[in-house]
């Protein structure tokens, strides 16, 4: 076995041998401390600065970002604008024709009257295939004319404007009312065949 020695010293020694150690221990936790707060401050210098560039990218790609979607809203701007011209000089040039056409139709209509055009109704009537026909403001002159395989009814009277109106309803009456795809409760068809 070894022996241990033991030292036995006076208390005023042993005080100051402690205090010393405390001293010692003292001067190296405060120097522990600068070292850990001078690593803090160069964490929060470097995450500030990082900070700083991470804001001055954003703001720049923001600037960006804004340049970019100012160019294509200018671009869709002027595209629409293009399209919306075509498109009315495209209107326009239809409406002046359908116009032209309307014209020349509403002047043969007035200087001839229906009763003259009653053959041009009859072509009209066939051309469309149509089985049913209705004709308003149609004149005296049309209930002298007919047209062959249709039956035709003529109403008489006059309209507002006190001009002759006339409504005939031509067409292949003798279709039953699921042929006309009426409704079951329209009855207008069941006096003339079921």
């Amino acid at each position: 076995m070894t022996e241990e020695k033991v030292v036995v010293m006076k208390p005023e020694v042993a005080i100051l041998e402690i205090r010393t150690q405390l001293l010692k221990h003292n001067e190296e936790i405060k120097g522990l401390q600068q070292e850990f707060k001078n690593a803090i401050d160069k964490l929060s210098s470097h995450i500030t600065s990082t900070n700083n560039q991470i804001d001055t990218g954003l703001n720049g790609i923001k600037d960006e970002i804004a340049v970019i979607m100012q160019n294509h809203t200018q671009k869709l701007q002027d595209e629409t604008k293009m399209i919306k011209e075509q498109n009315t000089n495209t209107w326009t040039d239809i409406l002046k024709e359908i116009q032209e056409i309307l014209s020349s139709i509403h002047n043969g209509m007035e200087k001839s009257g229906w009763g003259a055009r009653a053959v041009e109704a009859i072509d009209l009537v066939y051309e469309v295939q149509a089985s049913v026909c209705i004709f308003t403001e149609v004149g005296e002159l049309w209930n002298t004319c007919r047209l062959p395989h249709f039956n035709t009814f003529y109403q008489k009277g006059t309209n507002k404007n006190g001009g002759v109106e006339g409504t005939i309803r031509s067409g292949d009456f003798n279709a039953t009312v699921k042929e006309w795809n009426s409704p079951i409760t329209d009855r207008r068809g069941a006096s003339v065949r079921e």
